[in-house]
């Protein structure tokens, strides 16, 4: 599995355990593709209905393997074609497959032999011309849809009866995963499909990628031509493909991102690679050895072209064996950042890892523990001077500010303590006891608070992958160091004040503030770069070393944030700097108001069919 895998059971968001009212039904209704798609979805249907979820599969008359499954209800609609139909259309589509070998979508899009999607296509008019079936979809009060939307059928039914949906999928056709999702796919190094570029093009590559990528534009409008006819038809009102795909809830990807392509999605876009295998009868890898084996083979795999990922990672399952270590470097900041570190260091360190902690002579939280071993080094301040920074600090923290003077102000107040943690850090790199017992020592993993990145130099320093665990870097640093976009039409910059609605005056002045992070940027970490450039022995560009980090772990959740998309090794683990309240039982589902119920607030579900995914990713067995 992906690394974001690792931190799946960590709270999903203290306002979820807070209200569990939101999330006291079970009632899901399935609308499946029939063939190899319903294997893997089959045994997640299953796992639900075990859980205690009410499972109604709602099928045609006419298929291959969608049949009956203990405790599950299924409702079925008549086709206008027969078993013998369908099989004689597969055949050609699959005849054509296999002995043309199209080297773009436009073949198959225009291909005399895409009879079989013509059917898959019409089964949702078949669906919705069953009076009886409709009336008992309206009148079942449903919680979410879950769906494969290769026949589109159900995210026309979620749009019909007001419902969240969740897309279980691979892989959708053309452009609409990126559309659907908002999620960017850079052309410059994310070849399309059926392309056998890698992300390393040549420009006359790139031109050729960019000509699949308007052959979609042009094409793929008349590939769903039916689906939007249909669609329109039911709904009373002109439908496209992307609203449909838009209203989706939460994407359960059945792909690895380790393996793909680097590229930001939405924080509903999760990955669940893995899936489609069945368990091998092998003793299971152990909690204890998850955490080193997982960043082992994220750091291998990021060093290595395309072309060979799929093969390493099988070659490292087989031989899991070489990566069992378990001994962790944990590298903190001092103060309340260190308070949610703390606890998750005592977690891992209960499920049998072996952790030492960096730690300043002069500090004011970073106390023995038995969870831990402290690694001590000398630093040139005593704790009178910590102490006075740090109420310096907090004095001019709440002082008010107005929008021109504030990133001075800020910059001025942050530098009472940046300045001492530099000679914190100086004082560690330049220590060459600690250095050498820390090479010695073979970490597997370095677990790192990034707000100040003497964490991130060690790390490479030592050669360890790295997780980060954070809230927020000054003016949103994150998005310039992950390269996640933050659009700036609608995401204010910090300090401006302003909501996601913005003028255009406004916004003018949120793109001149943005200007601002580059300079505070190098302000605040330019005496870091120069003691990475000593420490390393070559010429380093800060924001490549934050780039290295294997996973990011994101304390806050996105359903209160604007949104926006993220790299998919960066985990939201909402709620984990506040003490649990209750726990969710685990065989509910997030309820849905009933049909046109009143807009929730942001992060409350709704009438308009958002579904927090945190929740559904919770109740399905999949990381948050």
């Amino acid at each position: 599995m992906a690394p974001a895998m690792l931190m799946g059971f960590f709270p999903v968001c203290v306002c979820l355990l807070l209200t569990p009212g939101f999330a006291e039904a079970g009632k899901l209704l399935v609308v499946p593709m029939d063939g190899s798609h319903w294997f893997t979805m089959r045994s997640v249907v299953e796992k639900l209905s075990q859980r205690g979820h009410e499972i109604v599969l709602v099928i045609p008359e006419v298929s291959w393997h969608l049949s009956n499954s203990s405790n599950i209800t299924i409702k079925t609609y008549h086709t206008a074609y027969t078993l013998e139909d369908l099989n004689v259309a597969f055949r050609k589509f699959s005849d054509f497959q296999w002995k043309v070998r199209p080297q773009s979508l436009l073949p198959m899009l225009i291909s005399s032999e895409n009879t079989i999607f013509d059917y898959f296509f019409s089964r949702c008019k078949s669906l919705f011309e069953d009076k009886k079936l409709v009336k008992y979809l309206e009148e079942s009060s449903f919680d979410a849809v879950f769906l494969d939307p290769f026949d589109m059928c159900g995210l026309i039914i979620a749009k019909y009866l007001s419902l969240p949906s969740v897309i279980f999928t691979r892989g959708v056709f053309c452009h609409y995963f990126e559309e659907g999702t908002q999620s960017p796919m850079a052309l410059s190094y994310v070849p399309r499909a059926f392309l056998a570029f890698s992300d390393a093009m040549t420009f006359e590559q790139r031109v050729w990628n960019l000509i699949r990528h308007i052959e979609e534009r042009l094409f793929c409008p008349y590939f769903y031509k039916n689906v939007e006819e249909i669609a329109s038809q039911i709904l009373q009102t002109p439908v496209t493909t992307s609203e449909l795909f838009s209203q989706t809830s939460i994407w359960l990807l059945r792909n690895d991102f380790v393996l793909d392509y680097p590229r930001p999605v939405m924080p509903n876009v999760v990955f669940i690679s893995g899936i489609n295998c069945q368990k091998l009868n092998q003793k299971p890898l152990s909690e204890s050895h998850a955490l080193p084996c997982l960043l082992w083979l994220s750091k291998v795999l990021r060093e290595l072209r395309p072309d060979d990922k799929v093969s390493v990672a099988v070659f490292f399952l087989a031989l899991w064996g070489f990566a069992l270590g378990d001994r962790l470097l944990v590298v903190p900041q001092d103060g309340s950042h260190w308070l949610s570190m703390k606890d998750i260091t005592e977690r891992l360190s209960e499920k049998g890892h072996e952790i030492v902690v960096v730690v300043p002579k002069v500090n004011l939280l970073l106390q023995e523990s038995k969870h831990y071993t402290r690694r001590i080094h000398p630093v040139p301040y005593d704790q009178e001077e910590l102490e006075a920074r740090y109420r310096s600090f907090g004095k001019h923290h709440f002082s008010p500010r107005w929008l021109v003077t504030a990133p001075m102000v800020e910059y001025r107040n942050n530098m009472i303590v940046i300045n001492m943690y530099f000679l914190n850090c100086q004082s560690l790199l330049r220590h060459s006891d600690t250095l050498r017992f820390l090479r010695e020592s073979k970490f597997d993993a370095l677990f790192t608070d990034p707000a100040l990145p003497c964490g991130v130099i060690l790390a490479e320093y030592l050669n360890l992958p790295s997780v980060y665990l954070f809230r927020g870097f000054p003016c949103a640093l994150e998005n310039t160091f992950t390269r996640t976009p933050s659009p700036l039409s609608y995401v204010p910059r910090y300090y401006t004040q302003f909501s996601d609605k913005m003028t255009f005056l406004q916004r003018v002045a949120n793109f001149l503030v943005s200007y601002l992070e580059n300079i505070l940027l190098y302000a605040l970490y330019s005496k870091y770069e120069d003691l990475a450039e000593e420490v390393l022995g070559r010429q380093v560009h800060l924001p490549a070393l934050y780039q290295k980090a294997s996973i990011w772990l994101l304390r806050y959740d996105f359903v209160f944030e604007y949104p926006r998309p993220v790299m998919p090794n960066m985990v939201f683990i909402g709620g984990s700097s506040c003490k649990k309240q209750g726990i969710l039982p685990r065989a509910r589902v997030g309820k849905a108001q009933p049909h046109g119920g009143k807009k929730g607030t942001k992060g409350q579900i709704s009438g308009s069919g958002q579904l927090s995914p945190g929740l559904v990713a919770m109740n399905f067995g999949f990381p948050s």
